[in-house]
């Protein structure tokens, strides 16, 4: 997925006239740009794993690709992939910003 950001000025009389997209946006913030320069995001890390199976709430086995009956190595029975994500959370005026939203911010911030 790629996700192409833009950064604009606009003017608060012009927002009345704004039209969104439901499907694509919740909702909309206004956050001056001090704030994000002034506060320190809380930082979390998530943690994600690929392993060809999973186990559920009464402890069984779910396999979701049969690495050992395709007679697959080792390496690949087991959880093969295991990688750590920030995750950046900003809390203003009761709204938490965060995900995709906060990493974009953050670069942001980096850059100017």
């Amino acid at each position: 997925m790629v996700v192409e950001s833009f950064v604009g000025l606009v003017k608060k009389k012009a927002l009345n006239n704004m039209v969104l997209d439901p499907s694509e946006v919740e909702k909309t913030l206004l956050v001056p740009m001090s704030f994000f320069k002034n506060a320190k995001a809380e930082v979390y890390t998530l943690r994600a794993e690929v392993k060809p199976y999973s186990i559920d709430d009464e402890g069984n086995k779910n396999i979701h690709f049969p690495a050992k009956e395709l007679n697959l190595p080792l390496h690949y029975q087991k959880t093969w992939i295991e990688k750590e994500y920030q995750v950046w959370v900003y809390k203003y005026e009761g709204e938490v910003i965060w995900g995709l939203t906060a990493l974009i911010i953050n670069d942001l911030l980096k850059k100017y």
